[in-house]
């Protein structure tokens, strides 16, 4: 965290008021577009949450479920 903070303020990022969502299909680490933001936009949200949803094949789901 202290690496992004130092990276963001170099390039002359700002942190915006809101929430920004990055999704990726990655269950580990953080996603590349962070990066890509960091280095291309003059602001980032002041809070970032990290979505990643993992697909799990169920052919049968018990009635209990």
């Amino acid at each position: 965290m202290d690496l992004m903070r130092e990276l963001g303020s170099n390039l002359g990022t700002i942190r915006a008021p809101g929430i920004g969502l990055l999704y990726n299909e990655l269950v580990k680490g953080i996603p590349a577009i962070l990066g890509h933001f960091l280095t291309t936009l003059p602001a980032i949200h002041s809070m970032i949450i990290f979505v990643s949803i993992k697909y799990v094949p169920v052919p049968v789901v018990p009635q209990s479920e």
